[in-house]
């Protein structure tokens, strides 16, 4: 019998050994988006997409731009660099003080990106595993993009505890994603349910995905939000609106500041 994909191993004493588990879960991912590196060198954001990118995102940006030098931003799951491009575009007068770093899985993904943004020094591209990921300094903001709709459920508390301490005091987690709950996670368990029992003749004629797509669409399950805002008001987040746009849902979470102390003499 196959695993589902995103499952986790066991050890030698039949405990689930989670890691193990993200490392498959990982290596399909990486192998997939390689597969596809043409489709997605083509691929444009819809409307909705950008136009939710743009609310949860820039807003915020714009307001740290005008309150501090720097604006440090870590893009996990950066692609081809897309949204880079969205953030140096929207902020071309003030692009000079965000320090860019996207980490991605795939190593044809980032040499892409390297090469779209080769004359800007400040946005940086790395092939790295955000599981195993070091960063090399804390971030004022923090991208998961259609990032843990390829990381099992089991993994989320552990990455947004992770998450929590790679930010400053302050600095914001956006996820950008489509939920578990929603018609288009239905409709894609329909989908695979379909290329893997049913005859051609009888499969959906519309499916979300060519068929060609078929092993990135083992990789895909959606993550709740209202699970996601429970376990990060857990690990120290202050969780923000989740903003709706068509399919897709945006959450930002704050990393609480640490609280003020007053000592009385």
């Amino acid at each position: 019998m196959t695993k589902p994909a995103g499952g986790m191993n066991t050890s030698a004493n039949g405990h689930a050994n989670p890691t193990s588990g993200w490392m498959l879960q990982a290596a399909r991912v990486r192998d997939a988006y390689t597969a596809l590196h043409a489709d997605f060198c083509a691929w444009n954001p819809s409307p909705a997409f950008r136009d939710i990118f743009r609310t949860a995102v820039l807003d915020d940006l714009r307001r740290r731009l005008g309150e501090q030098p720097i604006v440090r931003v870590l893009d996990i799951g950066c692609g081809h660099g897309t949204w880079a491009e969205e953030l140096a575009g929207a902020v071309e007068l003030a692009e000079r003080r965000i320090e860019y770093l996207g980490i991605d899985l795939a190593p044809s993904r980032i040499e892409a990106a390297r090469q779209r943004f080769a004359r800007r020094t400040n946005f940086r591209f790395e092939t790295a595993d955000a599981d195993a990921f070091d960063p090399p300094h804390r971030y004022d903001l923090l991208l998961a993009i259609e990032v843990l709709v390829h990381v099992p459920a089991q993994r989320h508390r552990d990455w947004l505890h992770r998450w929590h301490d790679w930010l400053r005091p302050g600095g914001y987690v956006v996820i950008i994603d489509k939920d578990r709950y929603s018609r288009h996670a239905l409709r894609l368990r329909l989908d695979r349910f379909n290329l893997r029992y049913l005859p051609g003749f009888l499969r959906r004629k519309r499916p979300l995905f060519p068929e060609h797509f078929a092993p990135l669409m083992q990789t895909l399950c959606y993550p709740s939000f209202a699970y996601l805002a429970r376990i990060a008001d857990e690990a120290g987040f202050h969780v923000h609106l989740i903003r709706h746009r068509q399919a897709f849902r945006a959450l930002t979470l704050e990393r609480r500041r640490p609280e003020r102390r007053c000592i009385v003499h």
